[in-house]
């Protein structure tokens, strides 16, 4: 397993409108929070079909970091709009 720590991890994976399930999981946030250097930051471009479906993806970045703040499109499309969080954990 790689020790190698980053200042900014950025998250952009999808395949048309489908996003891996695994990359944005507890655990993959997990693992991805452990991978930054002290002050580092995550940054997730997320497609949200729904607020429930935003609000899901905020818990779990909350749970694996101190700070979880986002901004979205949500006022030009509600039923399907991006996200962009940003986490870390100073």
């Amino acid at each position: 397993e790689s020790k190698k720590k980053y200042d900014l991890i950025f998250l952009d994976a999808y395949n048309g409108y489908e996003r891996p399930k695994h990359l944005y999981d507890k655990q993959a946030y997990r693992l991805m929070s452990r991978r930054l250097n002290k002050g580092g930051v995550l940054v997730v471009n997320f497609v949200a079909l729904s607020v429930g479906d935003c609000s899901s993806n905020s818990a779990k970045l909350e749970a694996s970091f101190n700070h979880v703040r986002s901004t979205s499109n949500r006022d030009k499309s509600p039923e399907r709009f991006n996200a962009i969080f940003y986490a870390t954990n100073i």
